[in-house]
This record gives C-alpha cells, structure tokens and sequence, in this order.
C-alpha cells in the first residue's frame, strides 16, 4: 500500500497487498503501529484478487494520521464460503438502545465541532497551493482549539496585574491634590527619579490637567514638579 492519510475523525477506504492467493478471507486487524495512532480497522470478509483487496480505516482522533508505505494492518485466514459467523449480544433491547442513544449524540457533537473547525481552517488556507497547504494544515490542526467557532470562549484574566512594580522597601507613591511639605516632595523626587533611571516608569506624551473637588484648576507647573518631566 502507498502512504495513506486519514483526516480526523473521518474513515477512509485503502488498497492493501498481500501474497495470500485469490480468495474469499477472514481480515484479523492486528497492528501496534495503527494501535498507537489510535487508527482502527474493523473484522471483515475481504475477496482478494491479484494480490491485492480493500479495507477501511478509522482515525478516530481530531488530528491528521498518516499510514506510512509497508505499514502491516493485519492478518488474512482462508474463509469458506459456506461457514459465516454471526454475533448476537445478549442485551436487552432498552439497555441496548440507552447506549445508542448516549453513543451517536457523542460522536455528532464532535464531528459538529470539527467540521466547523475544518471548515475554518481550510477557508483560512485556501489561497496557498495545494503543497503549502498539506504542509501548513497539520501545523493549524494541533492548535485547532483556536479556530473552534461552535462555542464562546473567555479569556482568563485571573493572573494579569495593572500595576507598577516597586522597590520592597518602598511604599506605593499616593498624591494628593494639595501642596506637601519639602520632605514628602524630595522623597516622592527621588524615588520617581530612581523609577526612571530603572526603567519602571516613562514620561508621559498626553496633556495632563487635574481639577480639585472644588473646581480649582491645580497649576501645571506643580504637577511636572514631581515627575521632573515638562509638558508642551
């Protein structure tokens, strides 16, 4: 058999060799190849002409498997004709039909789910040629969670901080509308001017005007004081 590629989820019907002569044969799946890709292929009665009959394949993860060339999937075994074998469960029929019913909404919730995420990806590749885009489509895919559309999605925000770093030894800078004593204003100087050599801190490009409770307008000149920076 040549390379096969199988899409997610999805079943694919392959060309398999053998050196059993014509026949009609019992398959045997038994790989630990397709066993680790979680690929399976099921039992069944193959009909072998000139070496060579068909199979399916069932990928059954959310990415693209490739089969590589020479790749065994199994074993054939010699079937008459007139012997045919036939499996009946001994289940009853509500218990039987109860985990249908779970089985099948399972399964068409996720092919829901990654047709529309293949419908994106392929939308979003579509105008690279067809090379480039069987190289970059396996890439889209392991990040395929980006591009699901079928349900919203929020950003975790839990460890984003807006605030400025300090110094352990320093306590965070409170200004006040109102005129400090000379001590409070070298302090609040040197630990500004100490922020901006580091890096912590950048001037401000805007246009700054702050207004008392009272409406009287702060002088401009009072503010650039402490930041050391002046204003157009």
């Amino acid at each position: 058999m040549n390379d096969v590629t199988i899409p997610p989820l999805s079943a694919k019907i392959i060309q398999t060799t053998t050196a059993a002569p014509p026949m009609s044969a019992i398959f045997t799946p038994s790989s630990k190849q397709l066993n680790k890709q979680h690929i399976f292929a099921p039992h069944a009665v193959l009909m072998i002409n000139n070496n060579t009959t068909t199979t399916t394949l069932l990928n059954t993860t959310t990415t693209i498997q490739t089969i590589p060339k020479g790749t065994t999937i199994g074993q054939v075994k010699y079937h008459e004709d007139n012997k045919c074998c036939y499996v009946c469960p001994d289940l009853q029929d509500n218990y039987q039909h109860h985990i249908s019913a779970i089985t099948s909404c399972s399964i068409q919730q996720k092919l829901t789910s990654h047709s529309s995420i293949t419908s994106t990806i392929d939308e979003l590749i579509s105008h690279l040629p067809r090379t480039q885009q069987e190289q970059i489509r396996p890439v889209l895919f392991k990040h395929k969670s980006i591009f699901n559309t079928s349900k919203p999605s929020i950003m975790k925000t839990n460890n984003i901080y807006h605030r400025i770093p300090i110094q352990p030894h320093y306590q965070p800078i409170q200004s006040y509308p109102y005129r400090k004593s000379a001590k409070e204003t070298q302090i609040i100087n040197e630990q500004v001017k100490e922020m901006l050599e580091n890096h912590i801190i950048r001037p401000s490009g805007g246009r700054i005007c702050f207004l008392l409770d009272f409406g009287q307008q702060v002088p401009l000149t009072y503010i650039l004081i402490p930041s050391c920076h002046q204003l157009a």
